[in-house]
């Protein structure tokens, strides 16, 4: 159970749902708690079931040609594996409300209960979740960056587009002092223990303050970066970074430092893949 979240916690059930109040000091913070029964993590960062045996879990994490994150720089496709094309990402996002934070054990996840999603080429991809990692999965022309929001769509046929952001240090980031106050706040929204689920009733969130002026993307085919690295995702990557405060990054870079699967690296990002000869298109 996360210390920072305050209230009363009941036991709901024999399957080990427990439900609650959460308080930030501010009525307008105030939402609900729900803590699954923890299931056993089937991959981590750390230990017997870290990247290296990620391979066991799935062969294709270790034997696939489409593996992700990759170093982004426009690159000629050598290996038959062309980019998703040059058609604009049109996005439709809705503010979200309740507005609900998940902490999956592996990650800090934001699952998405309103009617968003992005348009390619005419083809539609409902909005799932957007999750993040530290530090950033990807690499843009060298560059490391200490946070990567992923922003994950399925469409009818089960494939995947992921539209990836990195965070930077830099100004306060409005959306997200607006919304969750300050940074005291918004650490204390952050659920700590394995499968729990913080639902703020009172919060309305438009993910898509989260993603950068600019519309140039990195593109290329890839995979899931986690087990089971399923090779279905076209990747988005906005060249432009977005900012937020060194304490805003803190919240978050905390937040997955604290996650059961990282150990004390404190990170679940992993590590870079061969490129295998794909292409890599930046699309303005």
């Amino acid at each position: 159970m996360n210390k920072k979240v305050t209230g009363a916690v009941v036991l709901a059930g024999a399957l080990g749902l427990f439900t609650g109040v959460v308080s930030a000091g501010s009525a307008r913070l105030s939402g609900t708690i729900e803590v699954m029964e923890a299931s056993e993590n089937t991959y981590t960062y750390v230990g017997p079931l870290a990247e290296r045996n990620w391979g066991d879990i799935a062969e294709v994490c270790d034997d696939g040609l489409r593996q992700s994150p990759v170093r982004l720089r426009p690159q000629r496709g050598r290996g038959g594996f062309d980019a998703p094309g040059d058609d604009p990402i049109i996005v439709d996002y809705e503010p979200s409300q309740p507005f609900e934070i998940e902490n999956l054990g592996s990650t800090i996840e934001f699952p998405q209960i309103s009617d968003s999603n992005i348009s390619i080429g005419g083809v539609t991809y409902d909005l799932l979740q957007f999750h993040i990692h530290a530090d950033s999965e990807h690499t843009i022309r060298g560059k490391s960056y200490p946070l990567e929001i992923h922003f994950v769509h399925l469409n009818a046929e089960g494939n995947a587009a992921v539209l990836g952001v990195m965070v930077d240090e830099g100004d306060e980031n409005e959306a997200i002092a607006s919304t969750f106050g300050s940074p005291r706040e918004f650490a204390q929204l952050i659920p700590g223990g394995d499968r729990t689920l913080l639902k703020f009733d009172a919060i309305e969130f438009d993910p898509s303050t989260l993603l950068p002026e600019g519309t140039a993307t990195y593109r290329y085919t890839g995979s899931l970066t986690t087990p089971p690295c399923s090779e279905i995702v076209d990747w988005y990557v906005y060249e432009q970074p977005i900012e937020m405060s060194e304490e805003q990054l803190e919240v978050l870079t905390d937040a997955v430092a604290g996650l059961s699967t990282v150990g004390p690296q404190g990170r679940n990002d992993r590590k870079l893949q061969d490129l295998e000869g794909r292409e890599i298109l930046l699309v303005d």
